[in-house]
């Protein structure tokens, strides 16, 4: 099985030594790996690579990927008559295949809303002075609307399930937030500090998925679930549903129960609203640390939800490539 190499090390620079890619950094050797073992290299920040390895990596229809250290993809570059068409041209195919861009659509939003139950179920376990709030109502409705989009026979049904199911969970949310933060109700445009954040922390998860469809070597505005529109990347929206529960509300949520924001973090503009300097400082932080690795020790260091994702993504690639047979099957929390 082929698997991405990430650097990430500031001084780590890529070399070619024989039929393998050697990552380096203050002479010593960091990470070592067969070209054949390689199915691309993402190289954040300031990262180096010499052009012996960049031209072994191209030869053997490797990509490279360049990224900022904040996970935006600056850029891929892939062989003059690189095979990734391919998996872009199955992607297309696929897309206009009504059977299979219904499966699709069945797990994203199954998957969400399953993720969406599993936030409520933990949060309410959790809630004020140690009592259990409770929210078994809107968990079972979910329950039921996990079950009934596994059944719809109409991507356009799934859509209405999804928006069902999403106004149950921001129902539950608005029990779960104190009363003085003002959420009302989930709106783009409210001035609620929840609000803002879920916002903020929406475009962190998109950038966060365009790199990992990036790294997969998928198109970002063919997609399954949302209507491919011209300069937006749907697949992005698409492949980050499953995600939103874990990382954008649940990311939001803990910045307010922490209290490293509040309301008056957010201040009006004409743009709409806007999060201080200090909230997004902190929103950041927060994402990214989800995002990285598990604590541990050396070897036993976990993967951390960074690395699931990007799995997740491969493994949509691999159902769209036809490597593995599908169907896909989204990210479940716990």
């Amino acid at each position: 099985m082929r698997a991405p190499l990430h650097v990430i090390d500031p001084k780590a620079s890529l070399v070619r030594r024989g039929g393998r890619i050697e990552v380096r950094a203050d002479g010593k050797v960091l990470a070592s790996a067969p070209l054949t073992h390689l199915a691309s290299v993402v190289i954040e920040g300031t990262a180096g690579i010499t052009t012996p390895a960049l031209h072994a990596l191209l030869l053997a229809d490797i990509p490279v990927v360049f990224m900022t250290t904040r996970g935006r993809v600056l850029g891929r570059l892939e062989p003059a008559l690189s095979h990734g068409v391919e998996l872009r041209q199955r992607q297309l195919r696929h897309s206009l295949d009504p059977v299979f861009r219904l499966d699709v659509a069945r797990s994203i939003v199954a998957g969400k809303i399953h993720n969406q139950r599993v936030l409520l179920a933990g949060r309410a376990r959790r809630s004020v002075a140690g009592s259990q709030l409770d929210l078994s109502a809107a968990t079972e409705a979910l329950s039921r609307l996990e079950q009934i989009a596994k059944s719809t026979e109409r991507v356009a049904s799934i859509v209405g399930v999804e928006g069902a199911a999403s106004s149950v969970y921001f129902r539950a949310i608005r029990r779960l937030v104190p009363t003085e933060l003002g959420f009302e109700r989930r709106a783009r445009g409210a001035p609620d500090i929840l609000n803002a954040l879920i916002n903020y922390t929406s475009a962190l998860l998109r950038e966060t998925i365009l790199a990992a469809i990036a790294i997969a070597g998928l198109d970002p505005c063919i997609s399954f679930l949302h209507n491919p529109f011209r300069g937006r990347p749907t697949l992005a929206f698409d492949l980050g549903e499953e995600w939103r529960p874990l990382l954008v509300e649940g990311t939001a949520m803990a910045l307010v129960g922490l209290g490293a924001v509040s309301q008056r973090d957010v201040t009006t503009t004409p743009e709409g609203p806007r999060l201080s300097d200090s909230a997004r400082r902190h929103t950041i932080q927060r994402f990214f640390q989800r995002l990285g690795p598990r604590q541990g020790t050396g070897r036993d260091e976990a993967p951390g939800l960074g690395g699931q994702l990007r799995y997740q993504v491969a493994s949509f690639a691999r159902v769209i490539s036809g490597q593995d047979p599908g169907p896909y099957c989204p990210f479940s929390w716990r």
